[in-house]
């Protein structure tokens, strides 16, 4: 870490483990299907600093606060209704750079965690040698 961010105080990193069927026939539609209803097509990434400043893609999208509105809430409807696990860490960049002179990246240590959370929630559950993993980020948001 070069320098903090005062906006931006901690990182946080989160994994979402589905089961490959309910992803594939339940979300992947649903979430498709949002994107089409609301953009025209399905090419957009749905980045939270985005939609909540509404920069980039959604600068123009929004008509009004109560479309905004509507747009979160059934985005988050979608959420609701998907079925999966949570894995995530969350670190404090400021205690981090206090605890470690030369402080880690903060990115690589959240993987690291996540990464061991879920390879023991996949030997709980047997599945330790059948898993896929994709992490999606944009560079801009890997920087802070």
């Amino acid at each position: 870490m070069q320098k903090l961010d005062p906006c931006y105080p901690i990182f946080v990193l989160a994994f979402c483990v589905f089961h490959k069927s309910h992803y594939c026939e339940k979300v992947i539609p649903a979430v498709q299907k949002f994107k089409f209803n609301h953009m025209g097509h399905d090419l957009i990434g749905l980045h939270e600093l985005e939609i909540r400043k509404e920069k980039g893609a959604f600068s123009s999208l929004f008509t009004s606060r109560a479309h905004k509105h509507g747009f979160l809430d059934e985005l988050t409807g979608i959420i609701e209704a998907s079925n999966f696990v949570l894995i995530s860490c969350v670190i404090d960049k400021a205690l981090l750079r206090e605890k470690q002179a030369f402080a880690d990246n903060p990115y690589h240590l959240a993987l690291g965690f996540c990464l061991e959370t879920l390879h023991e929630f996949l030997q709980e559950k047997h599945q330790q040698k059948s898993v896929n993993t994709c992490d999606f980020r944009a560079a801009r948001q890997a920087r802070r």
